[in-house]
């Protein structure tokens, strides 16, 4: 039995069927020198030599584990981003339920809102037709009354992945 460790993973294993685990450049070292990082430093910042035949195991500096963990980070926002986005077309899971029963639900508030400002601005354009007249109209500053839609439930999934992709959950 003997402990090996990937070297292209960074995965350690102790007292393994050597047989099983190919000694190289892309497979594993046999007995790998580890008594300067293990167990105190995670397999994550130990740097394993590239060729075969040297087997000490060192610890990365300070600026190499930055690396890492920027990498790490990197990576755990794009699978959060993936599996947000992937969540309002899983029509099994509880998930996809969810997120499409939040959306609809934002989405008729939102609509309602929209339809509640149109009623809004067409009465303050009668009241405003009624007392201004047609000369003092012209005063009005532009964007009144301002440009409203409502939007259908396949536009405000759409809003939702394009704002995750873009970074809106993030934070």
């Amino acid at each position: 039995m003997a402990n090996v460790l990937n070297r292209v993973t960074n995965e350690y294993r102790q007292s393994v069927h050597t047989p099983d685990f190919p000694d190289g450049p892309t497979g594993w070292m046999l007995d790998p020198d580890v008594s300067a990082v293990y167990p105190a430093v995670p397999t994550k910042y130990w740097v394993v030599p590239a060729h075969p035949g040297t087997d000490a195991i060192t610890e990365m500096d300070a600026a190499a584990k930055a690396v890492v963990d920027a990498a790490e980070a990197a990576a755990l926002v794009t699978f959060n981003r993936a599996e947000a986005v992937a969540e309002p077309d899983d029509v099994d899971g509880f998930a996809g339920w969810r997120t499409r029963e939040l959306i609809e639900l934002f989405n008729k508030r939102d609509n309602y809102l929209v339809n509640r400002i149109e009623e809004i601005q067409t009465a303050l354009t009668n009241i405003r037709d009624q007392v201004l007249g047609t000369q003092a109209r012209q005063n009005i500053p532009p964007g009144f009354p301002m440009a409203t839609s409502t939007r259908p439930r396949s536009e405000a999934i759409q809003d939702y992945k394009d704002d995750i992709n873009a970074g809106g959950a993030d934070s």
